[in-house]
């Protein structure tokens, strides 16, 4: 699972939290991150969107992770609250999650978190309370044509692994040049027949073909040599704020 971290900068948190986390078996199991291992700038709202679990540490009340924690909330996000023995937590808290770990050493805290993950992998996702949806992808057209990805509302087209669209362009249309920092990007034909440019290369594609484009690669389409164009795109993994037009 894909765990996000979240805490208060008010106690030495890269030995007592990350190194913990990062020596553990837990490292291996899930993708973590934590915030403050690299001093890059990240939008910490998308990362908590993208996340399945986000793990708080509550032994320390701070002004950001009040709204971090809210933000979790309002996406309806798994929180696991952990905190040391002796600690004043917030009952507020318990308006947010139902999970709560108390611990009084690394081991402890390791142990607990391990087995609340793994209660919190078995259960069933919210997200398929529906396990089915039908629809039009040439009706759905509000977003321009993508029917799942993170950007959907809370149900089962909603996922931050994949985001996929299926569009008509008639003769005449161009894209503008682009590229995306982290999702491979596939587009598919399934009619019709155009000219992509890929990192300054003409690519022809006819119903049939596909083309796979890596992270940080410009593509655009340059022309369509048919009357109509049906065309298939995949991108994973669904990030926020993913695309770069050029």
């Amino acid at each position: 699972m894909r765990i996000h971290v979240v805490h208060s900068n008010d106690f030495d948190f890269k030995k007592e939290l990350y190194l913990p986390l990062r020596s553990s078996e837990l490292n291996s199991q899930h993708e973590i991150y934590l915030p403050h291992e690299s001093d890059e700038f990240v939008k910490t709202k998308n990362l908590i969107e993208n996340a399945d679990v986000v793990v708080a540490e509550v032994s320390h009340a701070g002004t950001g992770l009040g709204i971090e924690l809210g933000w979790a909330d309002m996406l309806n996000k798994k929180i696991v609250c952990i905190y040391k023995k002796g600690s004043n937590v917030s009952s507020s808290l318990k308006a947010i999650s139902e999970n709560f770990i108390e611990y009084s050493d690394n081991e402890s805290l390791i142990g607990q978190l391990s087995e609340a993950l793994d209660n919190i992998q078995e259960q069933p996702s919210k997200r398929f309370e529906k396990t089915y949806k039908k629809g039009n992808v040439f009706q759905e057209q509000e977003r321009s044509g993508w029917v799942y990805g993170h950007f959907m509302p809370q149900g089962i087209s909603k996922d931050s692994r994949v985001e996929m669209k299926v569009a008509k362009f008639g003769r005449g249309f161009t894209s503008e040049p682009h590229f995306n920092k982290t999702a491979t990007k596939i587009d598919i034909i399934w009619s019709g027949s155009a000219i992509w440019e890929v990192d300054g290369k003409d690519v022809e594609l006819n119903a049939g073909d596909y083309l796979i484009v890596a992270p940080k690669t410009t593509v655009f389409t340059k022309k369509i040599l048919s009357d109509e164009l049906v065309v298939q795109t995949i991108r994973f993994p669904s990030i926020p704020d993913d695309k770069v037009l050029i």
